[in-house]
């Protein structure tokens, strides 16, 4: 970014310096930009103070060196002296609106931004910035109006792009968000960033198809990026693609790219292929990456692994053990159930399952619904 903004001041510099200017004075300036001594700038600028007759030129050099020094509330009085002296400085508008932006001065960068647009209403940029000031103040339709203006002016902006998908995503528009991104793809499918937004957008919506195309055109061009894996591996235990599943988690395993969820992913995909000792010792990883409300997942899915192996003490252990440290109703449940469908202990069972009741109180979907409507059966029969 310093490279960046150093060369823009170069060329603004070069082709905006006044003929009285000195081209020798220029040129030490500009030898001070390209070593990025701005300290050395600051100090050979204010040697000269007395001696500069572009009062306007000078007062930008200064604010940029400060900027670059970071030293931005220096920079921002000379930019405002610019200013004042020069509303239609684009220069000046422009370092004004970073500096408020980054200070949180939202209003005031919007000021310098329309500022901008109003001397430059082509140039993308200054409609996409101002864009997303609207997004940081959330004030949704206006940031989807600016980054629309500057979509329409540059559609091959991959990062306009994604800004604007992320808006309407915000504001729960998330086929509108689809279709854009699915247009840009369609001219340019080679920006990873844009091709990480439609998996992420994709898995969302549970189109799993999506997120294979894009996540395989990415895991066969080896991009090192990790969050669209995540979402593929996912997609493939979705389809029960389990071997696909497995053969991507042991990729990005070997690339030192594990997480809580690639771990429970693979976990899973283990599960169904039967191998409950590499669940499960996925499952202990997860456990030690978290003890979150995540957890409960995992102590759960231990218990399923140990009740398909039929060894229900361990289960039920599992589950003791989740309610004793997460205190979820729902394990009590489960406890409930496993004695009663594996050990026919009807005693027990119907001490859980009261738990259960008491401590959930009321069902909170129609699965539980069923479920309450069984327990309390349950109960009536066990009391006859």
């Amino acid at each position: 970014m310093r490279l960046y903004y150093t060369l823009t001041i170069l060329a603004l510099l070069l082709f905006i310096s006044t003929p009285a200017q000195n081209v020798s004075e220029r040129g030490k300036l500009l030898q001070l930009y390209q070593n990025e001594d701005y300290a050395g700038a600051i100090d050979w600028l204010l040697s000269i103070s007395s001696q500069s007759t572009d009062r306007i030129q000078y007062n930008n050099d200064l604010a940029y060196s400060f900027f670059m020094n970071d030293q931005p509330g220096e920079a921002l009085e000379l930019f405002k002296q610019t200013y004042q002296l020069q509303p239609s400085n684009v220069m000046a508008s422009i370092y004004l609106a970073r500096i408020y932006s980054s200070r949180k001065e939202l209003d005031s960068a919007l000021f310098f931004y329309n500022n901008l647009i109003s001397f430059q209403p082509i140039n993308y940029r200054f409609w996409q910035k101002a864009g997303l000031v609207f997004y940081e103040k959330n004030e949704l339709d206006s940031a989807a109006y600016y980054l629309s203006k500057a979509y329409s002016i540059n559609p091959r902006s991959g990062s306009t792009t994604i800004q604007l998908a992320d808006t309407y995503i915000k504001q729960k528009t998330m086929l509108k968000a689809d279709s854009l991104l699915k247009k840009f793809l369609s001219v340019d499918s080679s920006v990873k960033e844009v091709i990480a937004k439609r998996i992420d957008l994709s898995y969302k919506l549970a189109d799993y198809a999506t997120v294979i195309k894009w996540g395989e055109k990415l895991w066969s061009d080896s991009i090192d990026i990790t969050l669209p894996y995540i979402s593929l591996a996912w997609s493939y235990l979705a389809i029960d693609s389990i071997d696909k599943c497995i053969s991507l988690t042991e990729w990005l395993m070997g690339k030192n790219k594990a997480s809580q969820s690639l771990n429970y992913c693979a976990a899973l995909a283990y599960s169904k292929k039967k191998n409950f000792d590499k669940s499960n010792m996925l499952l202990d990883e997860c456990l030690k990456q978290s003890i979150h409300d995540d957890a409960v997942l995992y102590f759960n899915a231990k218990s399923d692994n140990y009740e398909s192996l039929k060894q229900y003490q361990r289960a039920i252990q599992y589950y003791d053990t989740s309610y004793y440290i997460f205190q979820s109703p729902l394990d009590l449940y489960y406890t409930g159930r496993l004695y009663d469908k594996y050990f026919n202990n009807k005693t027990k069972a119907s001490f859980y399952y009261k738990q259960f009741i008491n401590k959930r109180k009321n069902p909170r979907n129609s699965g539980e619904k069923r479920v309450f409507d069984y327990i309390n059966e349950y109960l009536k029969q066990k009391s006859k």
